[in-house]
């Protein structure tokens, strides 16, 4: 009786070894008539018996990658909506599958049946799994999903090692992993994260480059990583490597100015955007940085000479406090005279500057009329010297100013510069209606040339804001 009961178990275990397989079969048939729901059903079935010799046989992995694969790729959505993630479990069966064929009499065989399915580089465009793990990953790309777009570009590229395919190289691919490490670097709230996402970035940027994609951005991009990195050196090097590839690149002189811009290297980068521009770059960008820079080189002089301004109000107090002591009033003489003098300097070379810079904003306006910032830069540098002029004309003495000319003088030339200020601003609410800022600008220029209607006009806009 126990003879028969042990053969009896080894009869049922056979049987159900046996009605695993067909399960596989039957999956593999129905996949040859496109039932995809069935050959999902059946193929499932067998993975959930966790039955030994088809967990362990190469053929049950290679026939649920088929289903899946065939899932991911069909047109008629009753069988896209089969599985979402059927791209990666068919992925992840291959592989599977791959782990198996070594127990087979023909491995190699075993191993071309998979090769085929993962890919084919004497058929680059049929369909293969490769294919839909790289569409699969520009979709994620565009959903902004970026760390699931780089494990599907990734394992798309593996791919190509794993058939033997390592001359065949998926440019597009590699600088579009590039591209979704660096963006989720940018996402990762984790500094180390972050790093480590840059560091890969810079990675496929290298590959890109070499493989000769994208060449151009790849350089900027690859810079603007080690920037992110804190590479200084590195940074330096790459985007020099990139002109020296692409002498005439904008992208890449404009990686540099921008570069020596954030690292608070204003006179580098005027020197760099001058000399694109002289060279013929008249991008409305590049003059508008030109503009730009002068226009902040300039506000260093003009602060220089408001704390001068000061210190000469101070000297000038001293002096009439030692007018009756001749020995004490020379000293402090002599030290306003060079604390004026210094003055004088700061605020003509600013004056002159704000001048140049002005002028590039013409110029930047004259290529781009709605260039919003240059408008609006060009505004603000009237306003400011405006109110310069408007100070000074409030500091004069009556006992210096006595039939008040010098007053009237220097008003006349603050009214002057509020309506050229006027202008700009104007302009730049005609590009962008109602910008807050503007508003508030316009609201203070008005007051000051005492346009009441106007300025009643403006504040009743800022307050609907």
């Amino acid at each position: 009786m126990k003879r028969i009961t042990l053969v009896l178990l080894i009869l049922l275990a056979v049987q159900f070894s046996f009605a695993q397989k067909a399960k596989v079969t039957q999956a593999s048939s129905q996949l040859g008539l496109g039932k995809l729901d069935l050959a999902k059903q059946a193929i499932d079935e067998d993975l959930a018996a966790n039955d030994e010799k088809t967990a362990n046989w190469y053929k049950a992995w290679l026939v649920r990658g088929q289903v899946y694969q065939a899932i991911c790729e069909s047109p008629l959505p009753m069988y896209q909506n089969l599985d979402n993630e059927a791209v990666t479990k068919a992925h992840e069966a291959y592989m599977k599958a791959l782990t198996f064929t070594g127990v087979e009499k023909k491995p190699e065989k075993a191993n071309a049946e998979i090769f085929e399915k993962l890919f084919n580089p004497e058929k680059p465009n049929e369909l293969s799994l490769k294919a839909a793990l790289v569409t699969k990953g520009a979709n994620e790309f565009t959903e902004k999903k970026y760390k699931e777009a780089i494990l599907s570009f990734e394992n798309a590229l593996k791919i190509n090692e794993i058939v033997g395919a390592t001359n065949y190289i998926d440019s597009a691919v590699i600088y579009y992993t590039a591209l979704a490490c660096d963006n989720a670097g940018n996402a990762c709230e984790n500094e180390t994260t972050k790093n480590d996402f840059y560091k890969k970035a810079n990675d496929y940027y290298q590959k890109s480059i070499s493989v000769n994609y994208e060449t151009e951005k790849s350089y900027v991009f690859k810079a603007a990583v080690l920037e992110k990195l804190g590479d200084n050196e590195a940074v330096l090097k790459t985007i020099n490597e990139g002109m020296a590839a692409f002498p005439s690149s904008g992208l890449i002189i404009g990686s540099k100015i921008n570069y020596y811009i954030n690292n608070n290297q204003l006179d580098k980068a005027l020197v760099e955007v001058s000399d694109a521009i002289d060279k013929g770059n008249d991008d409305p960008s590049y003059l508008y940085t030109k503009g730009a820079l002068l226009d902040k080189k300039a506000e260093g002089y003009a602060d220089k000479a408001k704390e001068l301004d000061l210190v000469v109000k101070e000297s000038k107090k001293e002096l009439f406090r030692e007018r009756n002591n001749p020995a004490k009033a020379k000293v402090v003489q002599e030290r306003f005279d060079k604390e004026m003098a210094e003055y004088n300097q700061n605020d003509i070379e600013a004056e002159k500057l704000y001048q140049e810079a002005i002028g590039m904003y013409d110029k930047t306006l004259a290529k781009k009329s709605d260039y919003f910032d240059a408008a609006y830069n060009k505004g603000a540098i009237f306003y400011n010297i405006g109110v310069k002029h408007e100070l000074y004309a409030n500091s004069i003495s009556p006992s210096d100013d006595p039939d008040g000319s010098k007053f009237k003088t220097k008003m006349d030339l603050a009214t002057k510069y509020f309506n050229q200020s006027l202008e700009a601003f104007l302009k730049a609410d005609e590009i962008k209606p109602n910008e807050e800022y503007t508003l508030k600008n316009l609201k203070n220029i008005y007051y000051k040339l005492k346009m009441t209607d106007k300025y009643n006009e403006i504040k009743e806009k800022l307050e609907k804001l």
